[in-house]
């Protein structure tokens, strides 16, 4: 089943993305190149599936640091004009931010979100 961007704005990964991604991004989801997850964190699990509803690439920061150093010549490859977008830990946010930053993006947007669990919703271009 194909989601609609509407299905994606309702579902708990929407409601996590939408305070901070402009409503263009969300109406392209071609422009995120990447959405990062904590497979560990069930609100975490509900953005990535949203994300992966709208074709958009998945990165699991559950492998630990060492994957996510390894991984950014490889899937950290987004394209010009796309976004990273995630939902981590805090922890897990500052690793990936001095990674993507190694790929010259810069912290668009960074917002903590309530819930049983600490999070952050962020995003990178």
């Amino acid at each position: 089943m194909i989601a609609t961007r509407r299905q994606f704005v309702a579902g708990a990964g929407g409601i996590a993305a939408i305070g901070l991604l402009p409503a263009a991004a969300l109406a392209r989801p071609a422009s995120i190149g990447l959405a990062v997850h904590d497979s560990r964190i069930p609100a975490s699990r509900a953005f990535a599936r949203a994300a992966a509803a709208q074709g958009i690439p998945l990165f699991d920061v559950a492998a630990g640091d060492h994957a996510i150093w390894r991984a950014i010549g490889g899937e950290f490859r987004v394209r010009p004009g796309q976004q990273v977008i995630g939902h981590t830990a805090w922890s897990d946010w500052v690793v990936m931010r001095g990674a993507l930053a190694e790929n010259r993006l810069r912290v668009r947007s960074e917002r903590k979100l309530a819930g049983r669990q600490t999070t952050f919703a962020w995003a990178m271009a």
